[in-house]
């Protein structure tokens, strides 16, 4: 998180620190809220094109120090993932996610290329998602398809993944993941 001073106008001032003392929150916390609703309502008025081009600004961007990529397994995978999520992105395609999807995906990208990689993720990218919040049900039933499946390499987020696409007939997934082809998905791109 980066520090930052502001100077605010006394009645502004007054009546941010009213709000913020109503709400229960810190006056950092009031403005780092009132700065997300701000940028948020920027993202409605750039329009379903221009929330494209943000979101593929920011994919390819954070290049892993070690050499290696990511999210994929080669450079050539790379390209291949970036063209077949372009392609749903201007096709208007409805993605969909999980939270459980989301929470893997920011571990990782703040592990290897810190909190600006998570806010760009975050900011420019899920909002084009449709996260799927998993309830008890759906964790429980994740949790029984995983250890019937008995495979080390299937994590309990493709489990959860697996159910909620079943449940939702979903049955097309961006992902190079061959687990998710056992499970009868069709993946993109093929």
């Amino acid at each position: 998180m980066v520090r930052t001073q502001i100077q605010l106008p006394d009645e502004m001032h007054r009546r941010l620190k009213a709000w913020a003392n109503r709400i229960g929150i810190s006056m950092s916390e009031a403005v780092r809220r009132c700065v997300a609703e701000r940028l948020a309502g920027e993202q409605l008025e750039l329009g379903q094109d221009g929330l494209v081009r943000e979101a593929m600004a920011v994919v390819g961007k954070y290049a892993d120090p070690e050499g290696e990529s990511i999210l994929v397994r080669s450079e050539e995978d790379h390209e291949r993932v970036v063209e077949a999520l372009s392609g749903l992105l201007k096709g208007n395609r409805r993605l969909v996610s999980t939270n459980y999807v989301l929470v893997e995906t920011c571990a990782l990208l703040q592990h290897r290329f810190g909190l600006p990689a998570v806010r760009d993720f975050e900011n420019r990218l899920v909002p084009l998602l449709r996260v799927h919040w998993v309830d008890e049900g759906h964790h429980r039933r994740a949790l029984e398809r995983l250890f019937s499946a008995d495979r080390r390499r299937v994590s309990l987020a493709d489990s959860v993944s697996f159910v909620l696409m079943e449940a939702e007939g979903i049955r097309e997934v961006l992902a190079l993941d061959r687990d998710f082809e056992d499970q009868g998905f069709h993946l993109i791109p093929s």
